[in-house]
């Protein structure tokens, strides 16, 4: 069963379910109706869709869905792509649900059951898209090689085959690289052997049995440098031994001069303790001695002040006086300052009161001569009302009325004029009715009544109209004269009510300034402060207190050098008891320096004794450091030596690896080459052969059949059998050809296949440059590949009519049902004729 379900997919918005017969489908359609959008839908059922591809259709908000159900060996599968999810059934069975991350699972269950093909691969091995058959006999050969060997995934034994060239290449330079690394290392050998050239002449070979030689002479080379560096390293140690001896002689030599050195070290030392020891006690007893001469000058300061402090008594008592009457005054100045404050706000709340009683008499006595318009406001407001309608406005309704009568009166007899009968209708001269008169009478009076009687009364009506405008305007002219009294009375009556309001405003103002006079008169009797107040007497307050206060400062010096009396007294105690403790201890620290008895002389004799001692040692300290580096140099050389002859072993080690691991490699690549041609021409083989056959069941005999070299070349056989360029075909001759050839590669493909054929082909517009009579030929090539049994299915795809008529096939019809939308129909049919 091979079927495929559409839904919301591209141009297929609708639910498509598409059911293939067994055989030949031939899909048609106009172009842009989406047939080869079915070949897109079984690649993204089965791989998902490609990255940043939404197959969605257009204006649709829905999501896509599509499924595909084919079998494949012995099980068929059922693959669904919904949106972002995916799900996979086998053989009826749910293997995988939809879910969030489902996808991946399936496209890995997928593959692993189409033999492990990818999308392009499978695209490769079951669809054969427009121009792919042609570029088979139009590629290059190198190309061409390449494409049949992606179809029948030769690819494989290819890619192993150049990742072992890979490692061969690798392994050469790694080769050269251990040649470049033992040549650098053999030029430390002793006498500094060349070896580059050797080493350069190895690189250079290019076959496995030069190599070889040309390192084996290497070798030799080495060898011989080997033995003459170990020869060197042995000289070397003897060398090394007489440096030891020599070393060693000199050492003890300096063990006894270190014994002479430590004893008088020790005699030194003791010297340079006692010194020590004395410029300390020197250092305390000058300090001492210096702060002795400071507290001395410190309680001559002391006594000096206190006599001067004595002798400020009779200042510090004038001081005391003076303060007494400076407070005194200032309580005085600070009381007058006060009753000043109260005595000037009683003026201003006296001042303030009169103010406010001469201004509320005279807002008062203006709002008594101001008019009082109230009454002629009342008279016009009420006349106002009595004209707020228009007087004229039904007689202007009237007249209006009127003119349209007389109007539709004058229409009305006009077509009196013309009627033949009058029903009812009465003459507007005479007053009979119109049909008792004659025709001749009928338009004399009806004539008379339009020229005469009509003006006339449309000349009334006019005069009655002036009549009523002038009326109208005179009813505007008194109604404007009624406004314009009407606001500025209010204007007036406004005026009066806002100097009362200030009337008022101002008695209010003259109410609250007695109050506060008579709570300031309250004040100034509590105090005893009575009117007038004497404001100058303040300042003569503040210049009493100013004089005081300056006559104090001129006292507070001595009065603070008299109050300090007593703590300059005890200062001058307490320093004379310090100048007695320090005097003590200057004469205990000259005691004990004289105790100490340090000797000057004698230190500087064992001190000179001593670098006598320490010049002797260093001359034999030089003697023994040029042993001690003798021996080091030679040491040194000795282990360089054997160091070059290390790294040379390892090496040489390393090069017999990597030589080692070249031949091995060159020899699995040899191996794999001979089994990529022999693989490539087994397996082409047989694909030229089944395309050779296809051509002569459809092909005339100008073709008997193709080959194809290691290299991908591909030439034809002509009528005499002779093998010739494919270049020299007819462009129909080329496509025939491509097309059987991608035809074998198919079946080949799928037998390799085994137990993983998917068992359908597509094709897509792979008709395109034949002719009738190709195409024709083309028919009977399918029914073959049929007829073998590979396939079960082969859908092909073409937008020519004639196939679609002519050939023997199902059909799938594709159509367009909308500006977006497509719709599809199958038709089936026969494949073979009964026999």
């Amino acid at each position: 069963m091979l079927q495929l379900t559409l839904e919301n997919y591209r141009r297929y918005r609708e639910i498509t379910q598409l059911t293939f017969q067994t055989g030949l489908t031939i899909v048609t359609g106009p172009n842009g109706a989406g047939k080869s959008t079915l070949t897109e839908a079984i690649l993204n059922a089965l791989y998902g869709p490609l990255r940043g591809m939404s197959p969605t259709s257009d204006d649709s908000e829905r999501p896509w869905r599509v499924t595909f159900t084919f079998k494949c060996g012995d099980a068929q599968l059922s693959v669904t792509q919904h949106d972002t999810q995916a799900a996979l059934t086998v053989n009826g069975q749910d293997l995988i649900n939809l879910a969030p991350g489902s996808r991946d699972a399936v496209i890995a269950e997928v593959r692993s059951r189409v033999g492990g093909l990818g999308r392009t691969n499978f695209e490769r091995v079951y669809f054969a898209l427009q121009g792919q058959t042609e570029a088979l006999v139009t590629l290059k050969p190198v190309e061409r090689k390449k494409l049949i060997e992606e179809v029948l995934q030769l690819d494989v034994v290819k890619k192993a085959v150049e990742l072992q060239e890979a490692e061969v290449n690798l392994a050469v330079d790694e080769f050269k690289t251990a040649l470049t690394l033992l040549a650098r290392e053999a030029t430390g050998l002793h006498g500094q052997p060349h070896l580059t050239s050797a080493a350069q002449q190895v690189s250079t070979s290019r076959t496995l049995r030069t190599r070889a030689e040309r390192l084996g002479q290497l070798r030799g080379a080495l060898q011989d440098a080997i033995c003459a560096h170990e020869q060197h390293i042995t000289a070397i140690g003897s060398m090394a031994e007489h440096a030891r001896v020599a070393q060693e002689q000199a050492a003890q030599t300096i063990k006894a001069f270190d014994t002479q050195v430590k004893r008088q070290t020790s005699i030194l030392e003791a010297f340079r303790d006692r010194q020590e020891e004395d410029a300390d006690l020197l250092g305390t007893l000058r300090e001492a001695q210096g702060e002795l001469s400071g507290l001395q000058t410190l309680l001559a300061d002391h006594e000096i002040e206190r006599d001067i402090a004595l002798a400020s008594r009779a200042e510090a008592k004038d001081w005391q006086e003076v303060q007494a009457r400076h407070q005194e005054a200032e309580r005085t100045q600070r009381a007058h300052g006060k009753h000043a404050g109260t005595a000037q706000r009683l003026e201003q709340a006296i001042a303030e009161v009169e103010r406010r009683h001469e201004d509320f008499h005279r807002l008062q006595r203006e709002c008594i001569q101001l008019p009082n318009p109230v009454h002629d406001l009342e008279v016009v407001t009420a006349r106002l009302d009595a004209l707020a309608l228009d007087p004229t406005a039904q007689e202007a309704a009237e007249i209006v009325a009127e003119a349209r009568r007389l109007d539709q009166q004058r229409e009305e007899f006009q077509g009196h004029l013309t009627a033949l009968a009058h029903p009812g209708q009465v003459c507007p001269t005479c007053g009979l009715e119109l049909d008792n008169h004659g025709r001749q009478e009928r338009e004399v009076h009806l004539h008379s009544w339009i020229n005469t009687t009509l003006p006339a009364l449309r000349e009334a009506l006019a005069i009655r109209e002036r009549a009523s405008v002038r009326r109208r305007e005179s009813w505007t002219l008194e109604l404007s004269s009624l406004r314009d009294d009407a606001k500025r009375l209010k204007k007036e009556v406004q005026a009066v009510e806002r100097a009362a309001d200030r009337a008022h405003e101002a008695h209010k103002r003259w109410t609250e300034a007695q109050l506060a006079c008579d709570t300031a008169t309250a004040r100034c009797e509590e105090f005893g402060i009575h009117l007038p107040f004497d404001h100058a007497r303040g300042p003569a307050l503040e210049a009493e207190r100013d004089l005081l206060a300056d006559k104090l400062e001129q006292l507070r010096p001595a009065k603070e050098r008299y109050d300090r009396r007593d703590d300059l007294e005890r200062k001058a105690r307490t320093t004379q008891q310090l100048l007695d403790v320090k005097t003590q201890t200057i004469r205990a620290l000259e005691d004990a320096r004289t105790a100490l008895a340090y000797d000057s002389a004698a230190h500087q004799n064992a001190q000179a004794e001593l670098l006598q001692l320490t010049a002797d040692q260093s001359q034999v300290a030089v003697a023994t450091e040029r042993a001690a580096a003798a021996l080091r140099d030679a040491t040194r050389e000795k282990a360089a030596a054997e160091a070059v002859l290390t790294s040379m072993s390892r090496a040489d080690q390393h090069v017999t690896e990597t030589w080692q691991r070249l031949e091995r490699d060159s020899q699995l690549c040899s191996h794999l080459t001979n089994f990529q041609q022999h693989f490539f021409a087994a397996n082409t083989r047989e694909v030229i052969a089944r395309a050779s056959t296809l051509l002569q069941r459809v092909a005339d005999t100008s073709i008997r059949g193709i080959a194809l070299d290691q290299n991908g070349t591909l030439h034809y056989r002509d009528a005499s059998y002779v093998k010739r360029s494919v270049d020299r075909l007819s462009g129909g001759e080329k496509a025939l050809v491509g097309l059987c050839l991608r035809l074998a590669l198919a079946e080949r493909a799928q037998r390799i296949a085994t137990n993983h054929q998917v068992r359908f082909l597509v094709l897509d517009e792979v008709l395109s440059s034949l002719d009738d009579q190709r195409r024709d030929q083309v028919q009977v090539v399918l029914h073959e590949v049929l007829k073998d049994g590979l396939f079960d299915h082969i859908i092909m795809i073409t937008h020519i009519d004639d196939v679609k008529k002519s050939w023997r096939a199902n059909r799938l019809e594709i159509s367009k049902s909308g500006e977006h939308t497509s719709a599809a129909e199958l038709f089936s049919l026969d494949l073979f004729p009964k026999n």
